[in-house]
């Protein structure tokens, strides 16, 4: 069954790691963000992850012996031909949850053995129902410092955008699931849709 067999049309947070990918190469997470434009999955991108993005072409992608750093005009067509039209209009949401957000850090610091689950309840906001729901999994049990608190912005917004999906290269230290928001790789979103 493909993700596009309902009749809803599912949300797929996008992380940097497919903005960057779809810059260095016309692969797979170039051909999501084209496909975005017909409709089959809604597209949200977060302004923290499209700073991050504009961030790191501006200063270097890939390894430290193959970096290839971008100028402004290749950002800003890139940005203009594929980032902006995959949106159909919508604009970039705001981010709940900034990188040097202070609740993180100051959770993490103070409170080490947080479960990621309750980590992120206190930060995004969700129903109850909800916040039981995401607390009860398996995953969100598991200590936050286990967890690459750089990405919380990506979960927290995936939370209050009521994403289906978080689309990521990040398998490492990202949850497999969040609620009923499941992370997954480019490649299998892009063969499921």
């Amino acid at each position: 069954m493909s993700l596009t067999s309902t009749l809803i049309t599912p949300r797929a947070m996008i992380d940097t790691t497919v903005l960057c990918g779809a810059l260095l190469t016309n692969g797979i997470n170039r051909k999501l963000l084209t496909v975005a434009r017909l409709g089959i999955y809604q597209p949200i991108i977060s302004n923290v992850c499209l700073l991050e993005f504009v961030r790191n072409a501006s200063k270097g992608l890939g390894s430290k012996t193959n970096k290839k750093v971008f100028d402004w005009e290749t950002i800003d067509s890139f940005i203009n031909h594929f980032v902006f039209p995959s949106l159909q209009g919508q604009e970039v949401t705001n981010s709940v949850v900034s990188r040097s957000s202070y609740e993180v850090i100051k959770m993490l610091t103070q409170k080490p053995s947080i479960s990621i689950g309750e980590a992120l309840l206190e930060i995004a906001a969700c129903s109850d129902e909800h916040a039981q729901a995401i607390a009860q999994q398996h995953g969100m049990k598991l200590p936050l410092e286990q967890f690459d608190i750089h990405d919380f912005h990506v979960w927290a917004t995936a939370i209050e955008t009521e994403c289906n999906y978080i689309v990521t290269r990040n398998t490492k230290r990202f949850p497999d699931q969040i609620g009923s928001i499941i992370r997954i790789d480019p490649i299998d979103f892009y063969n499921s849709i």
